[in-house]
């Protein structure tokens, strides 16, 4: 596979981590102590990571840094995307229910939000 691949893969999975956290450009790379600029070059694949900020990014994307290099497109990618749909879906629901629980714990009598 091309280096220049590798980088739009990279790129790619960084902009739908970014998405899938509701984080902005700013926020990931403050949050890895990288300049925005640096980021926004690994996000349009022109520039390449260190083993550092890679692994930086990763934690703060909330992946293993392997996972950043795994093509959209192939079964596993799908697979994972897939994943974090179904992850999304449930920290929603489960946030509904303790929301729920807190609310209602010392008044009963509330029937919980269906889920």
């Amino acid at each position: 596979m091309p280096y220049s691949e590798l980088r739009k893969i990279l790129g790619d999975n960084l902009k739908a981590r970014l998405k899938y956290l509701n984080y902005t450009q700013e926020k990931a790379s403050d949050l890895a102590g990288i300049s925005n600029g640096h980021f926004s070059d690994l996000l349009n694949g022109r520039s390449w990571p260190s083993d550092r900020v890679l692994e930086r990014l990763a934690e703060v994307l909330q992946v293993h840094p392997y996972e950043l290099f795994i093509p959209a497109e192939s079964k596993e990618g799908a697979k994972r995307e897939r994943m974090l749909e179904v992850e999304t879906l449930l920290k929603e629901k489960i946030t509904k229910l303790i929301h729920w629980g807190l609310k209602n714990f010392e008044q009963g009598g509330e029937v919980p939000p269906e889920v």
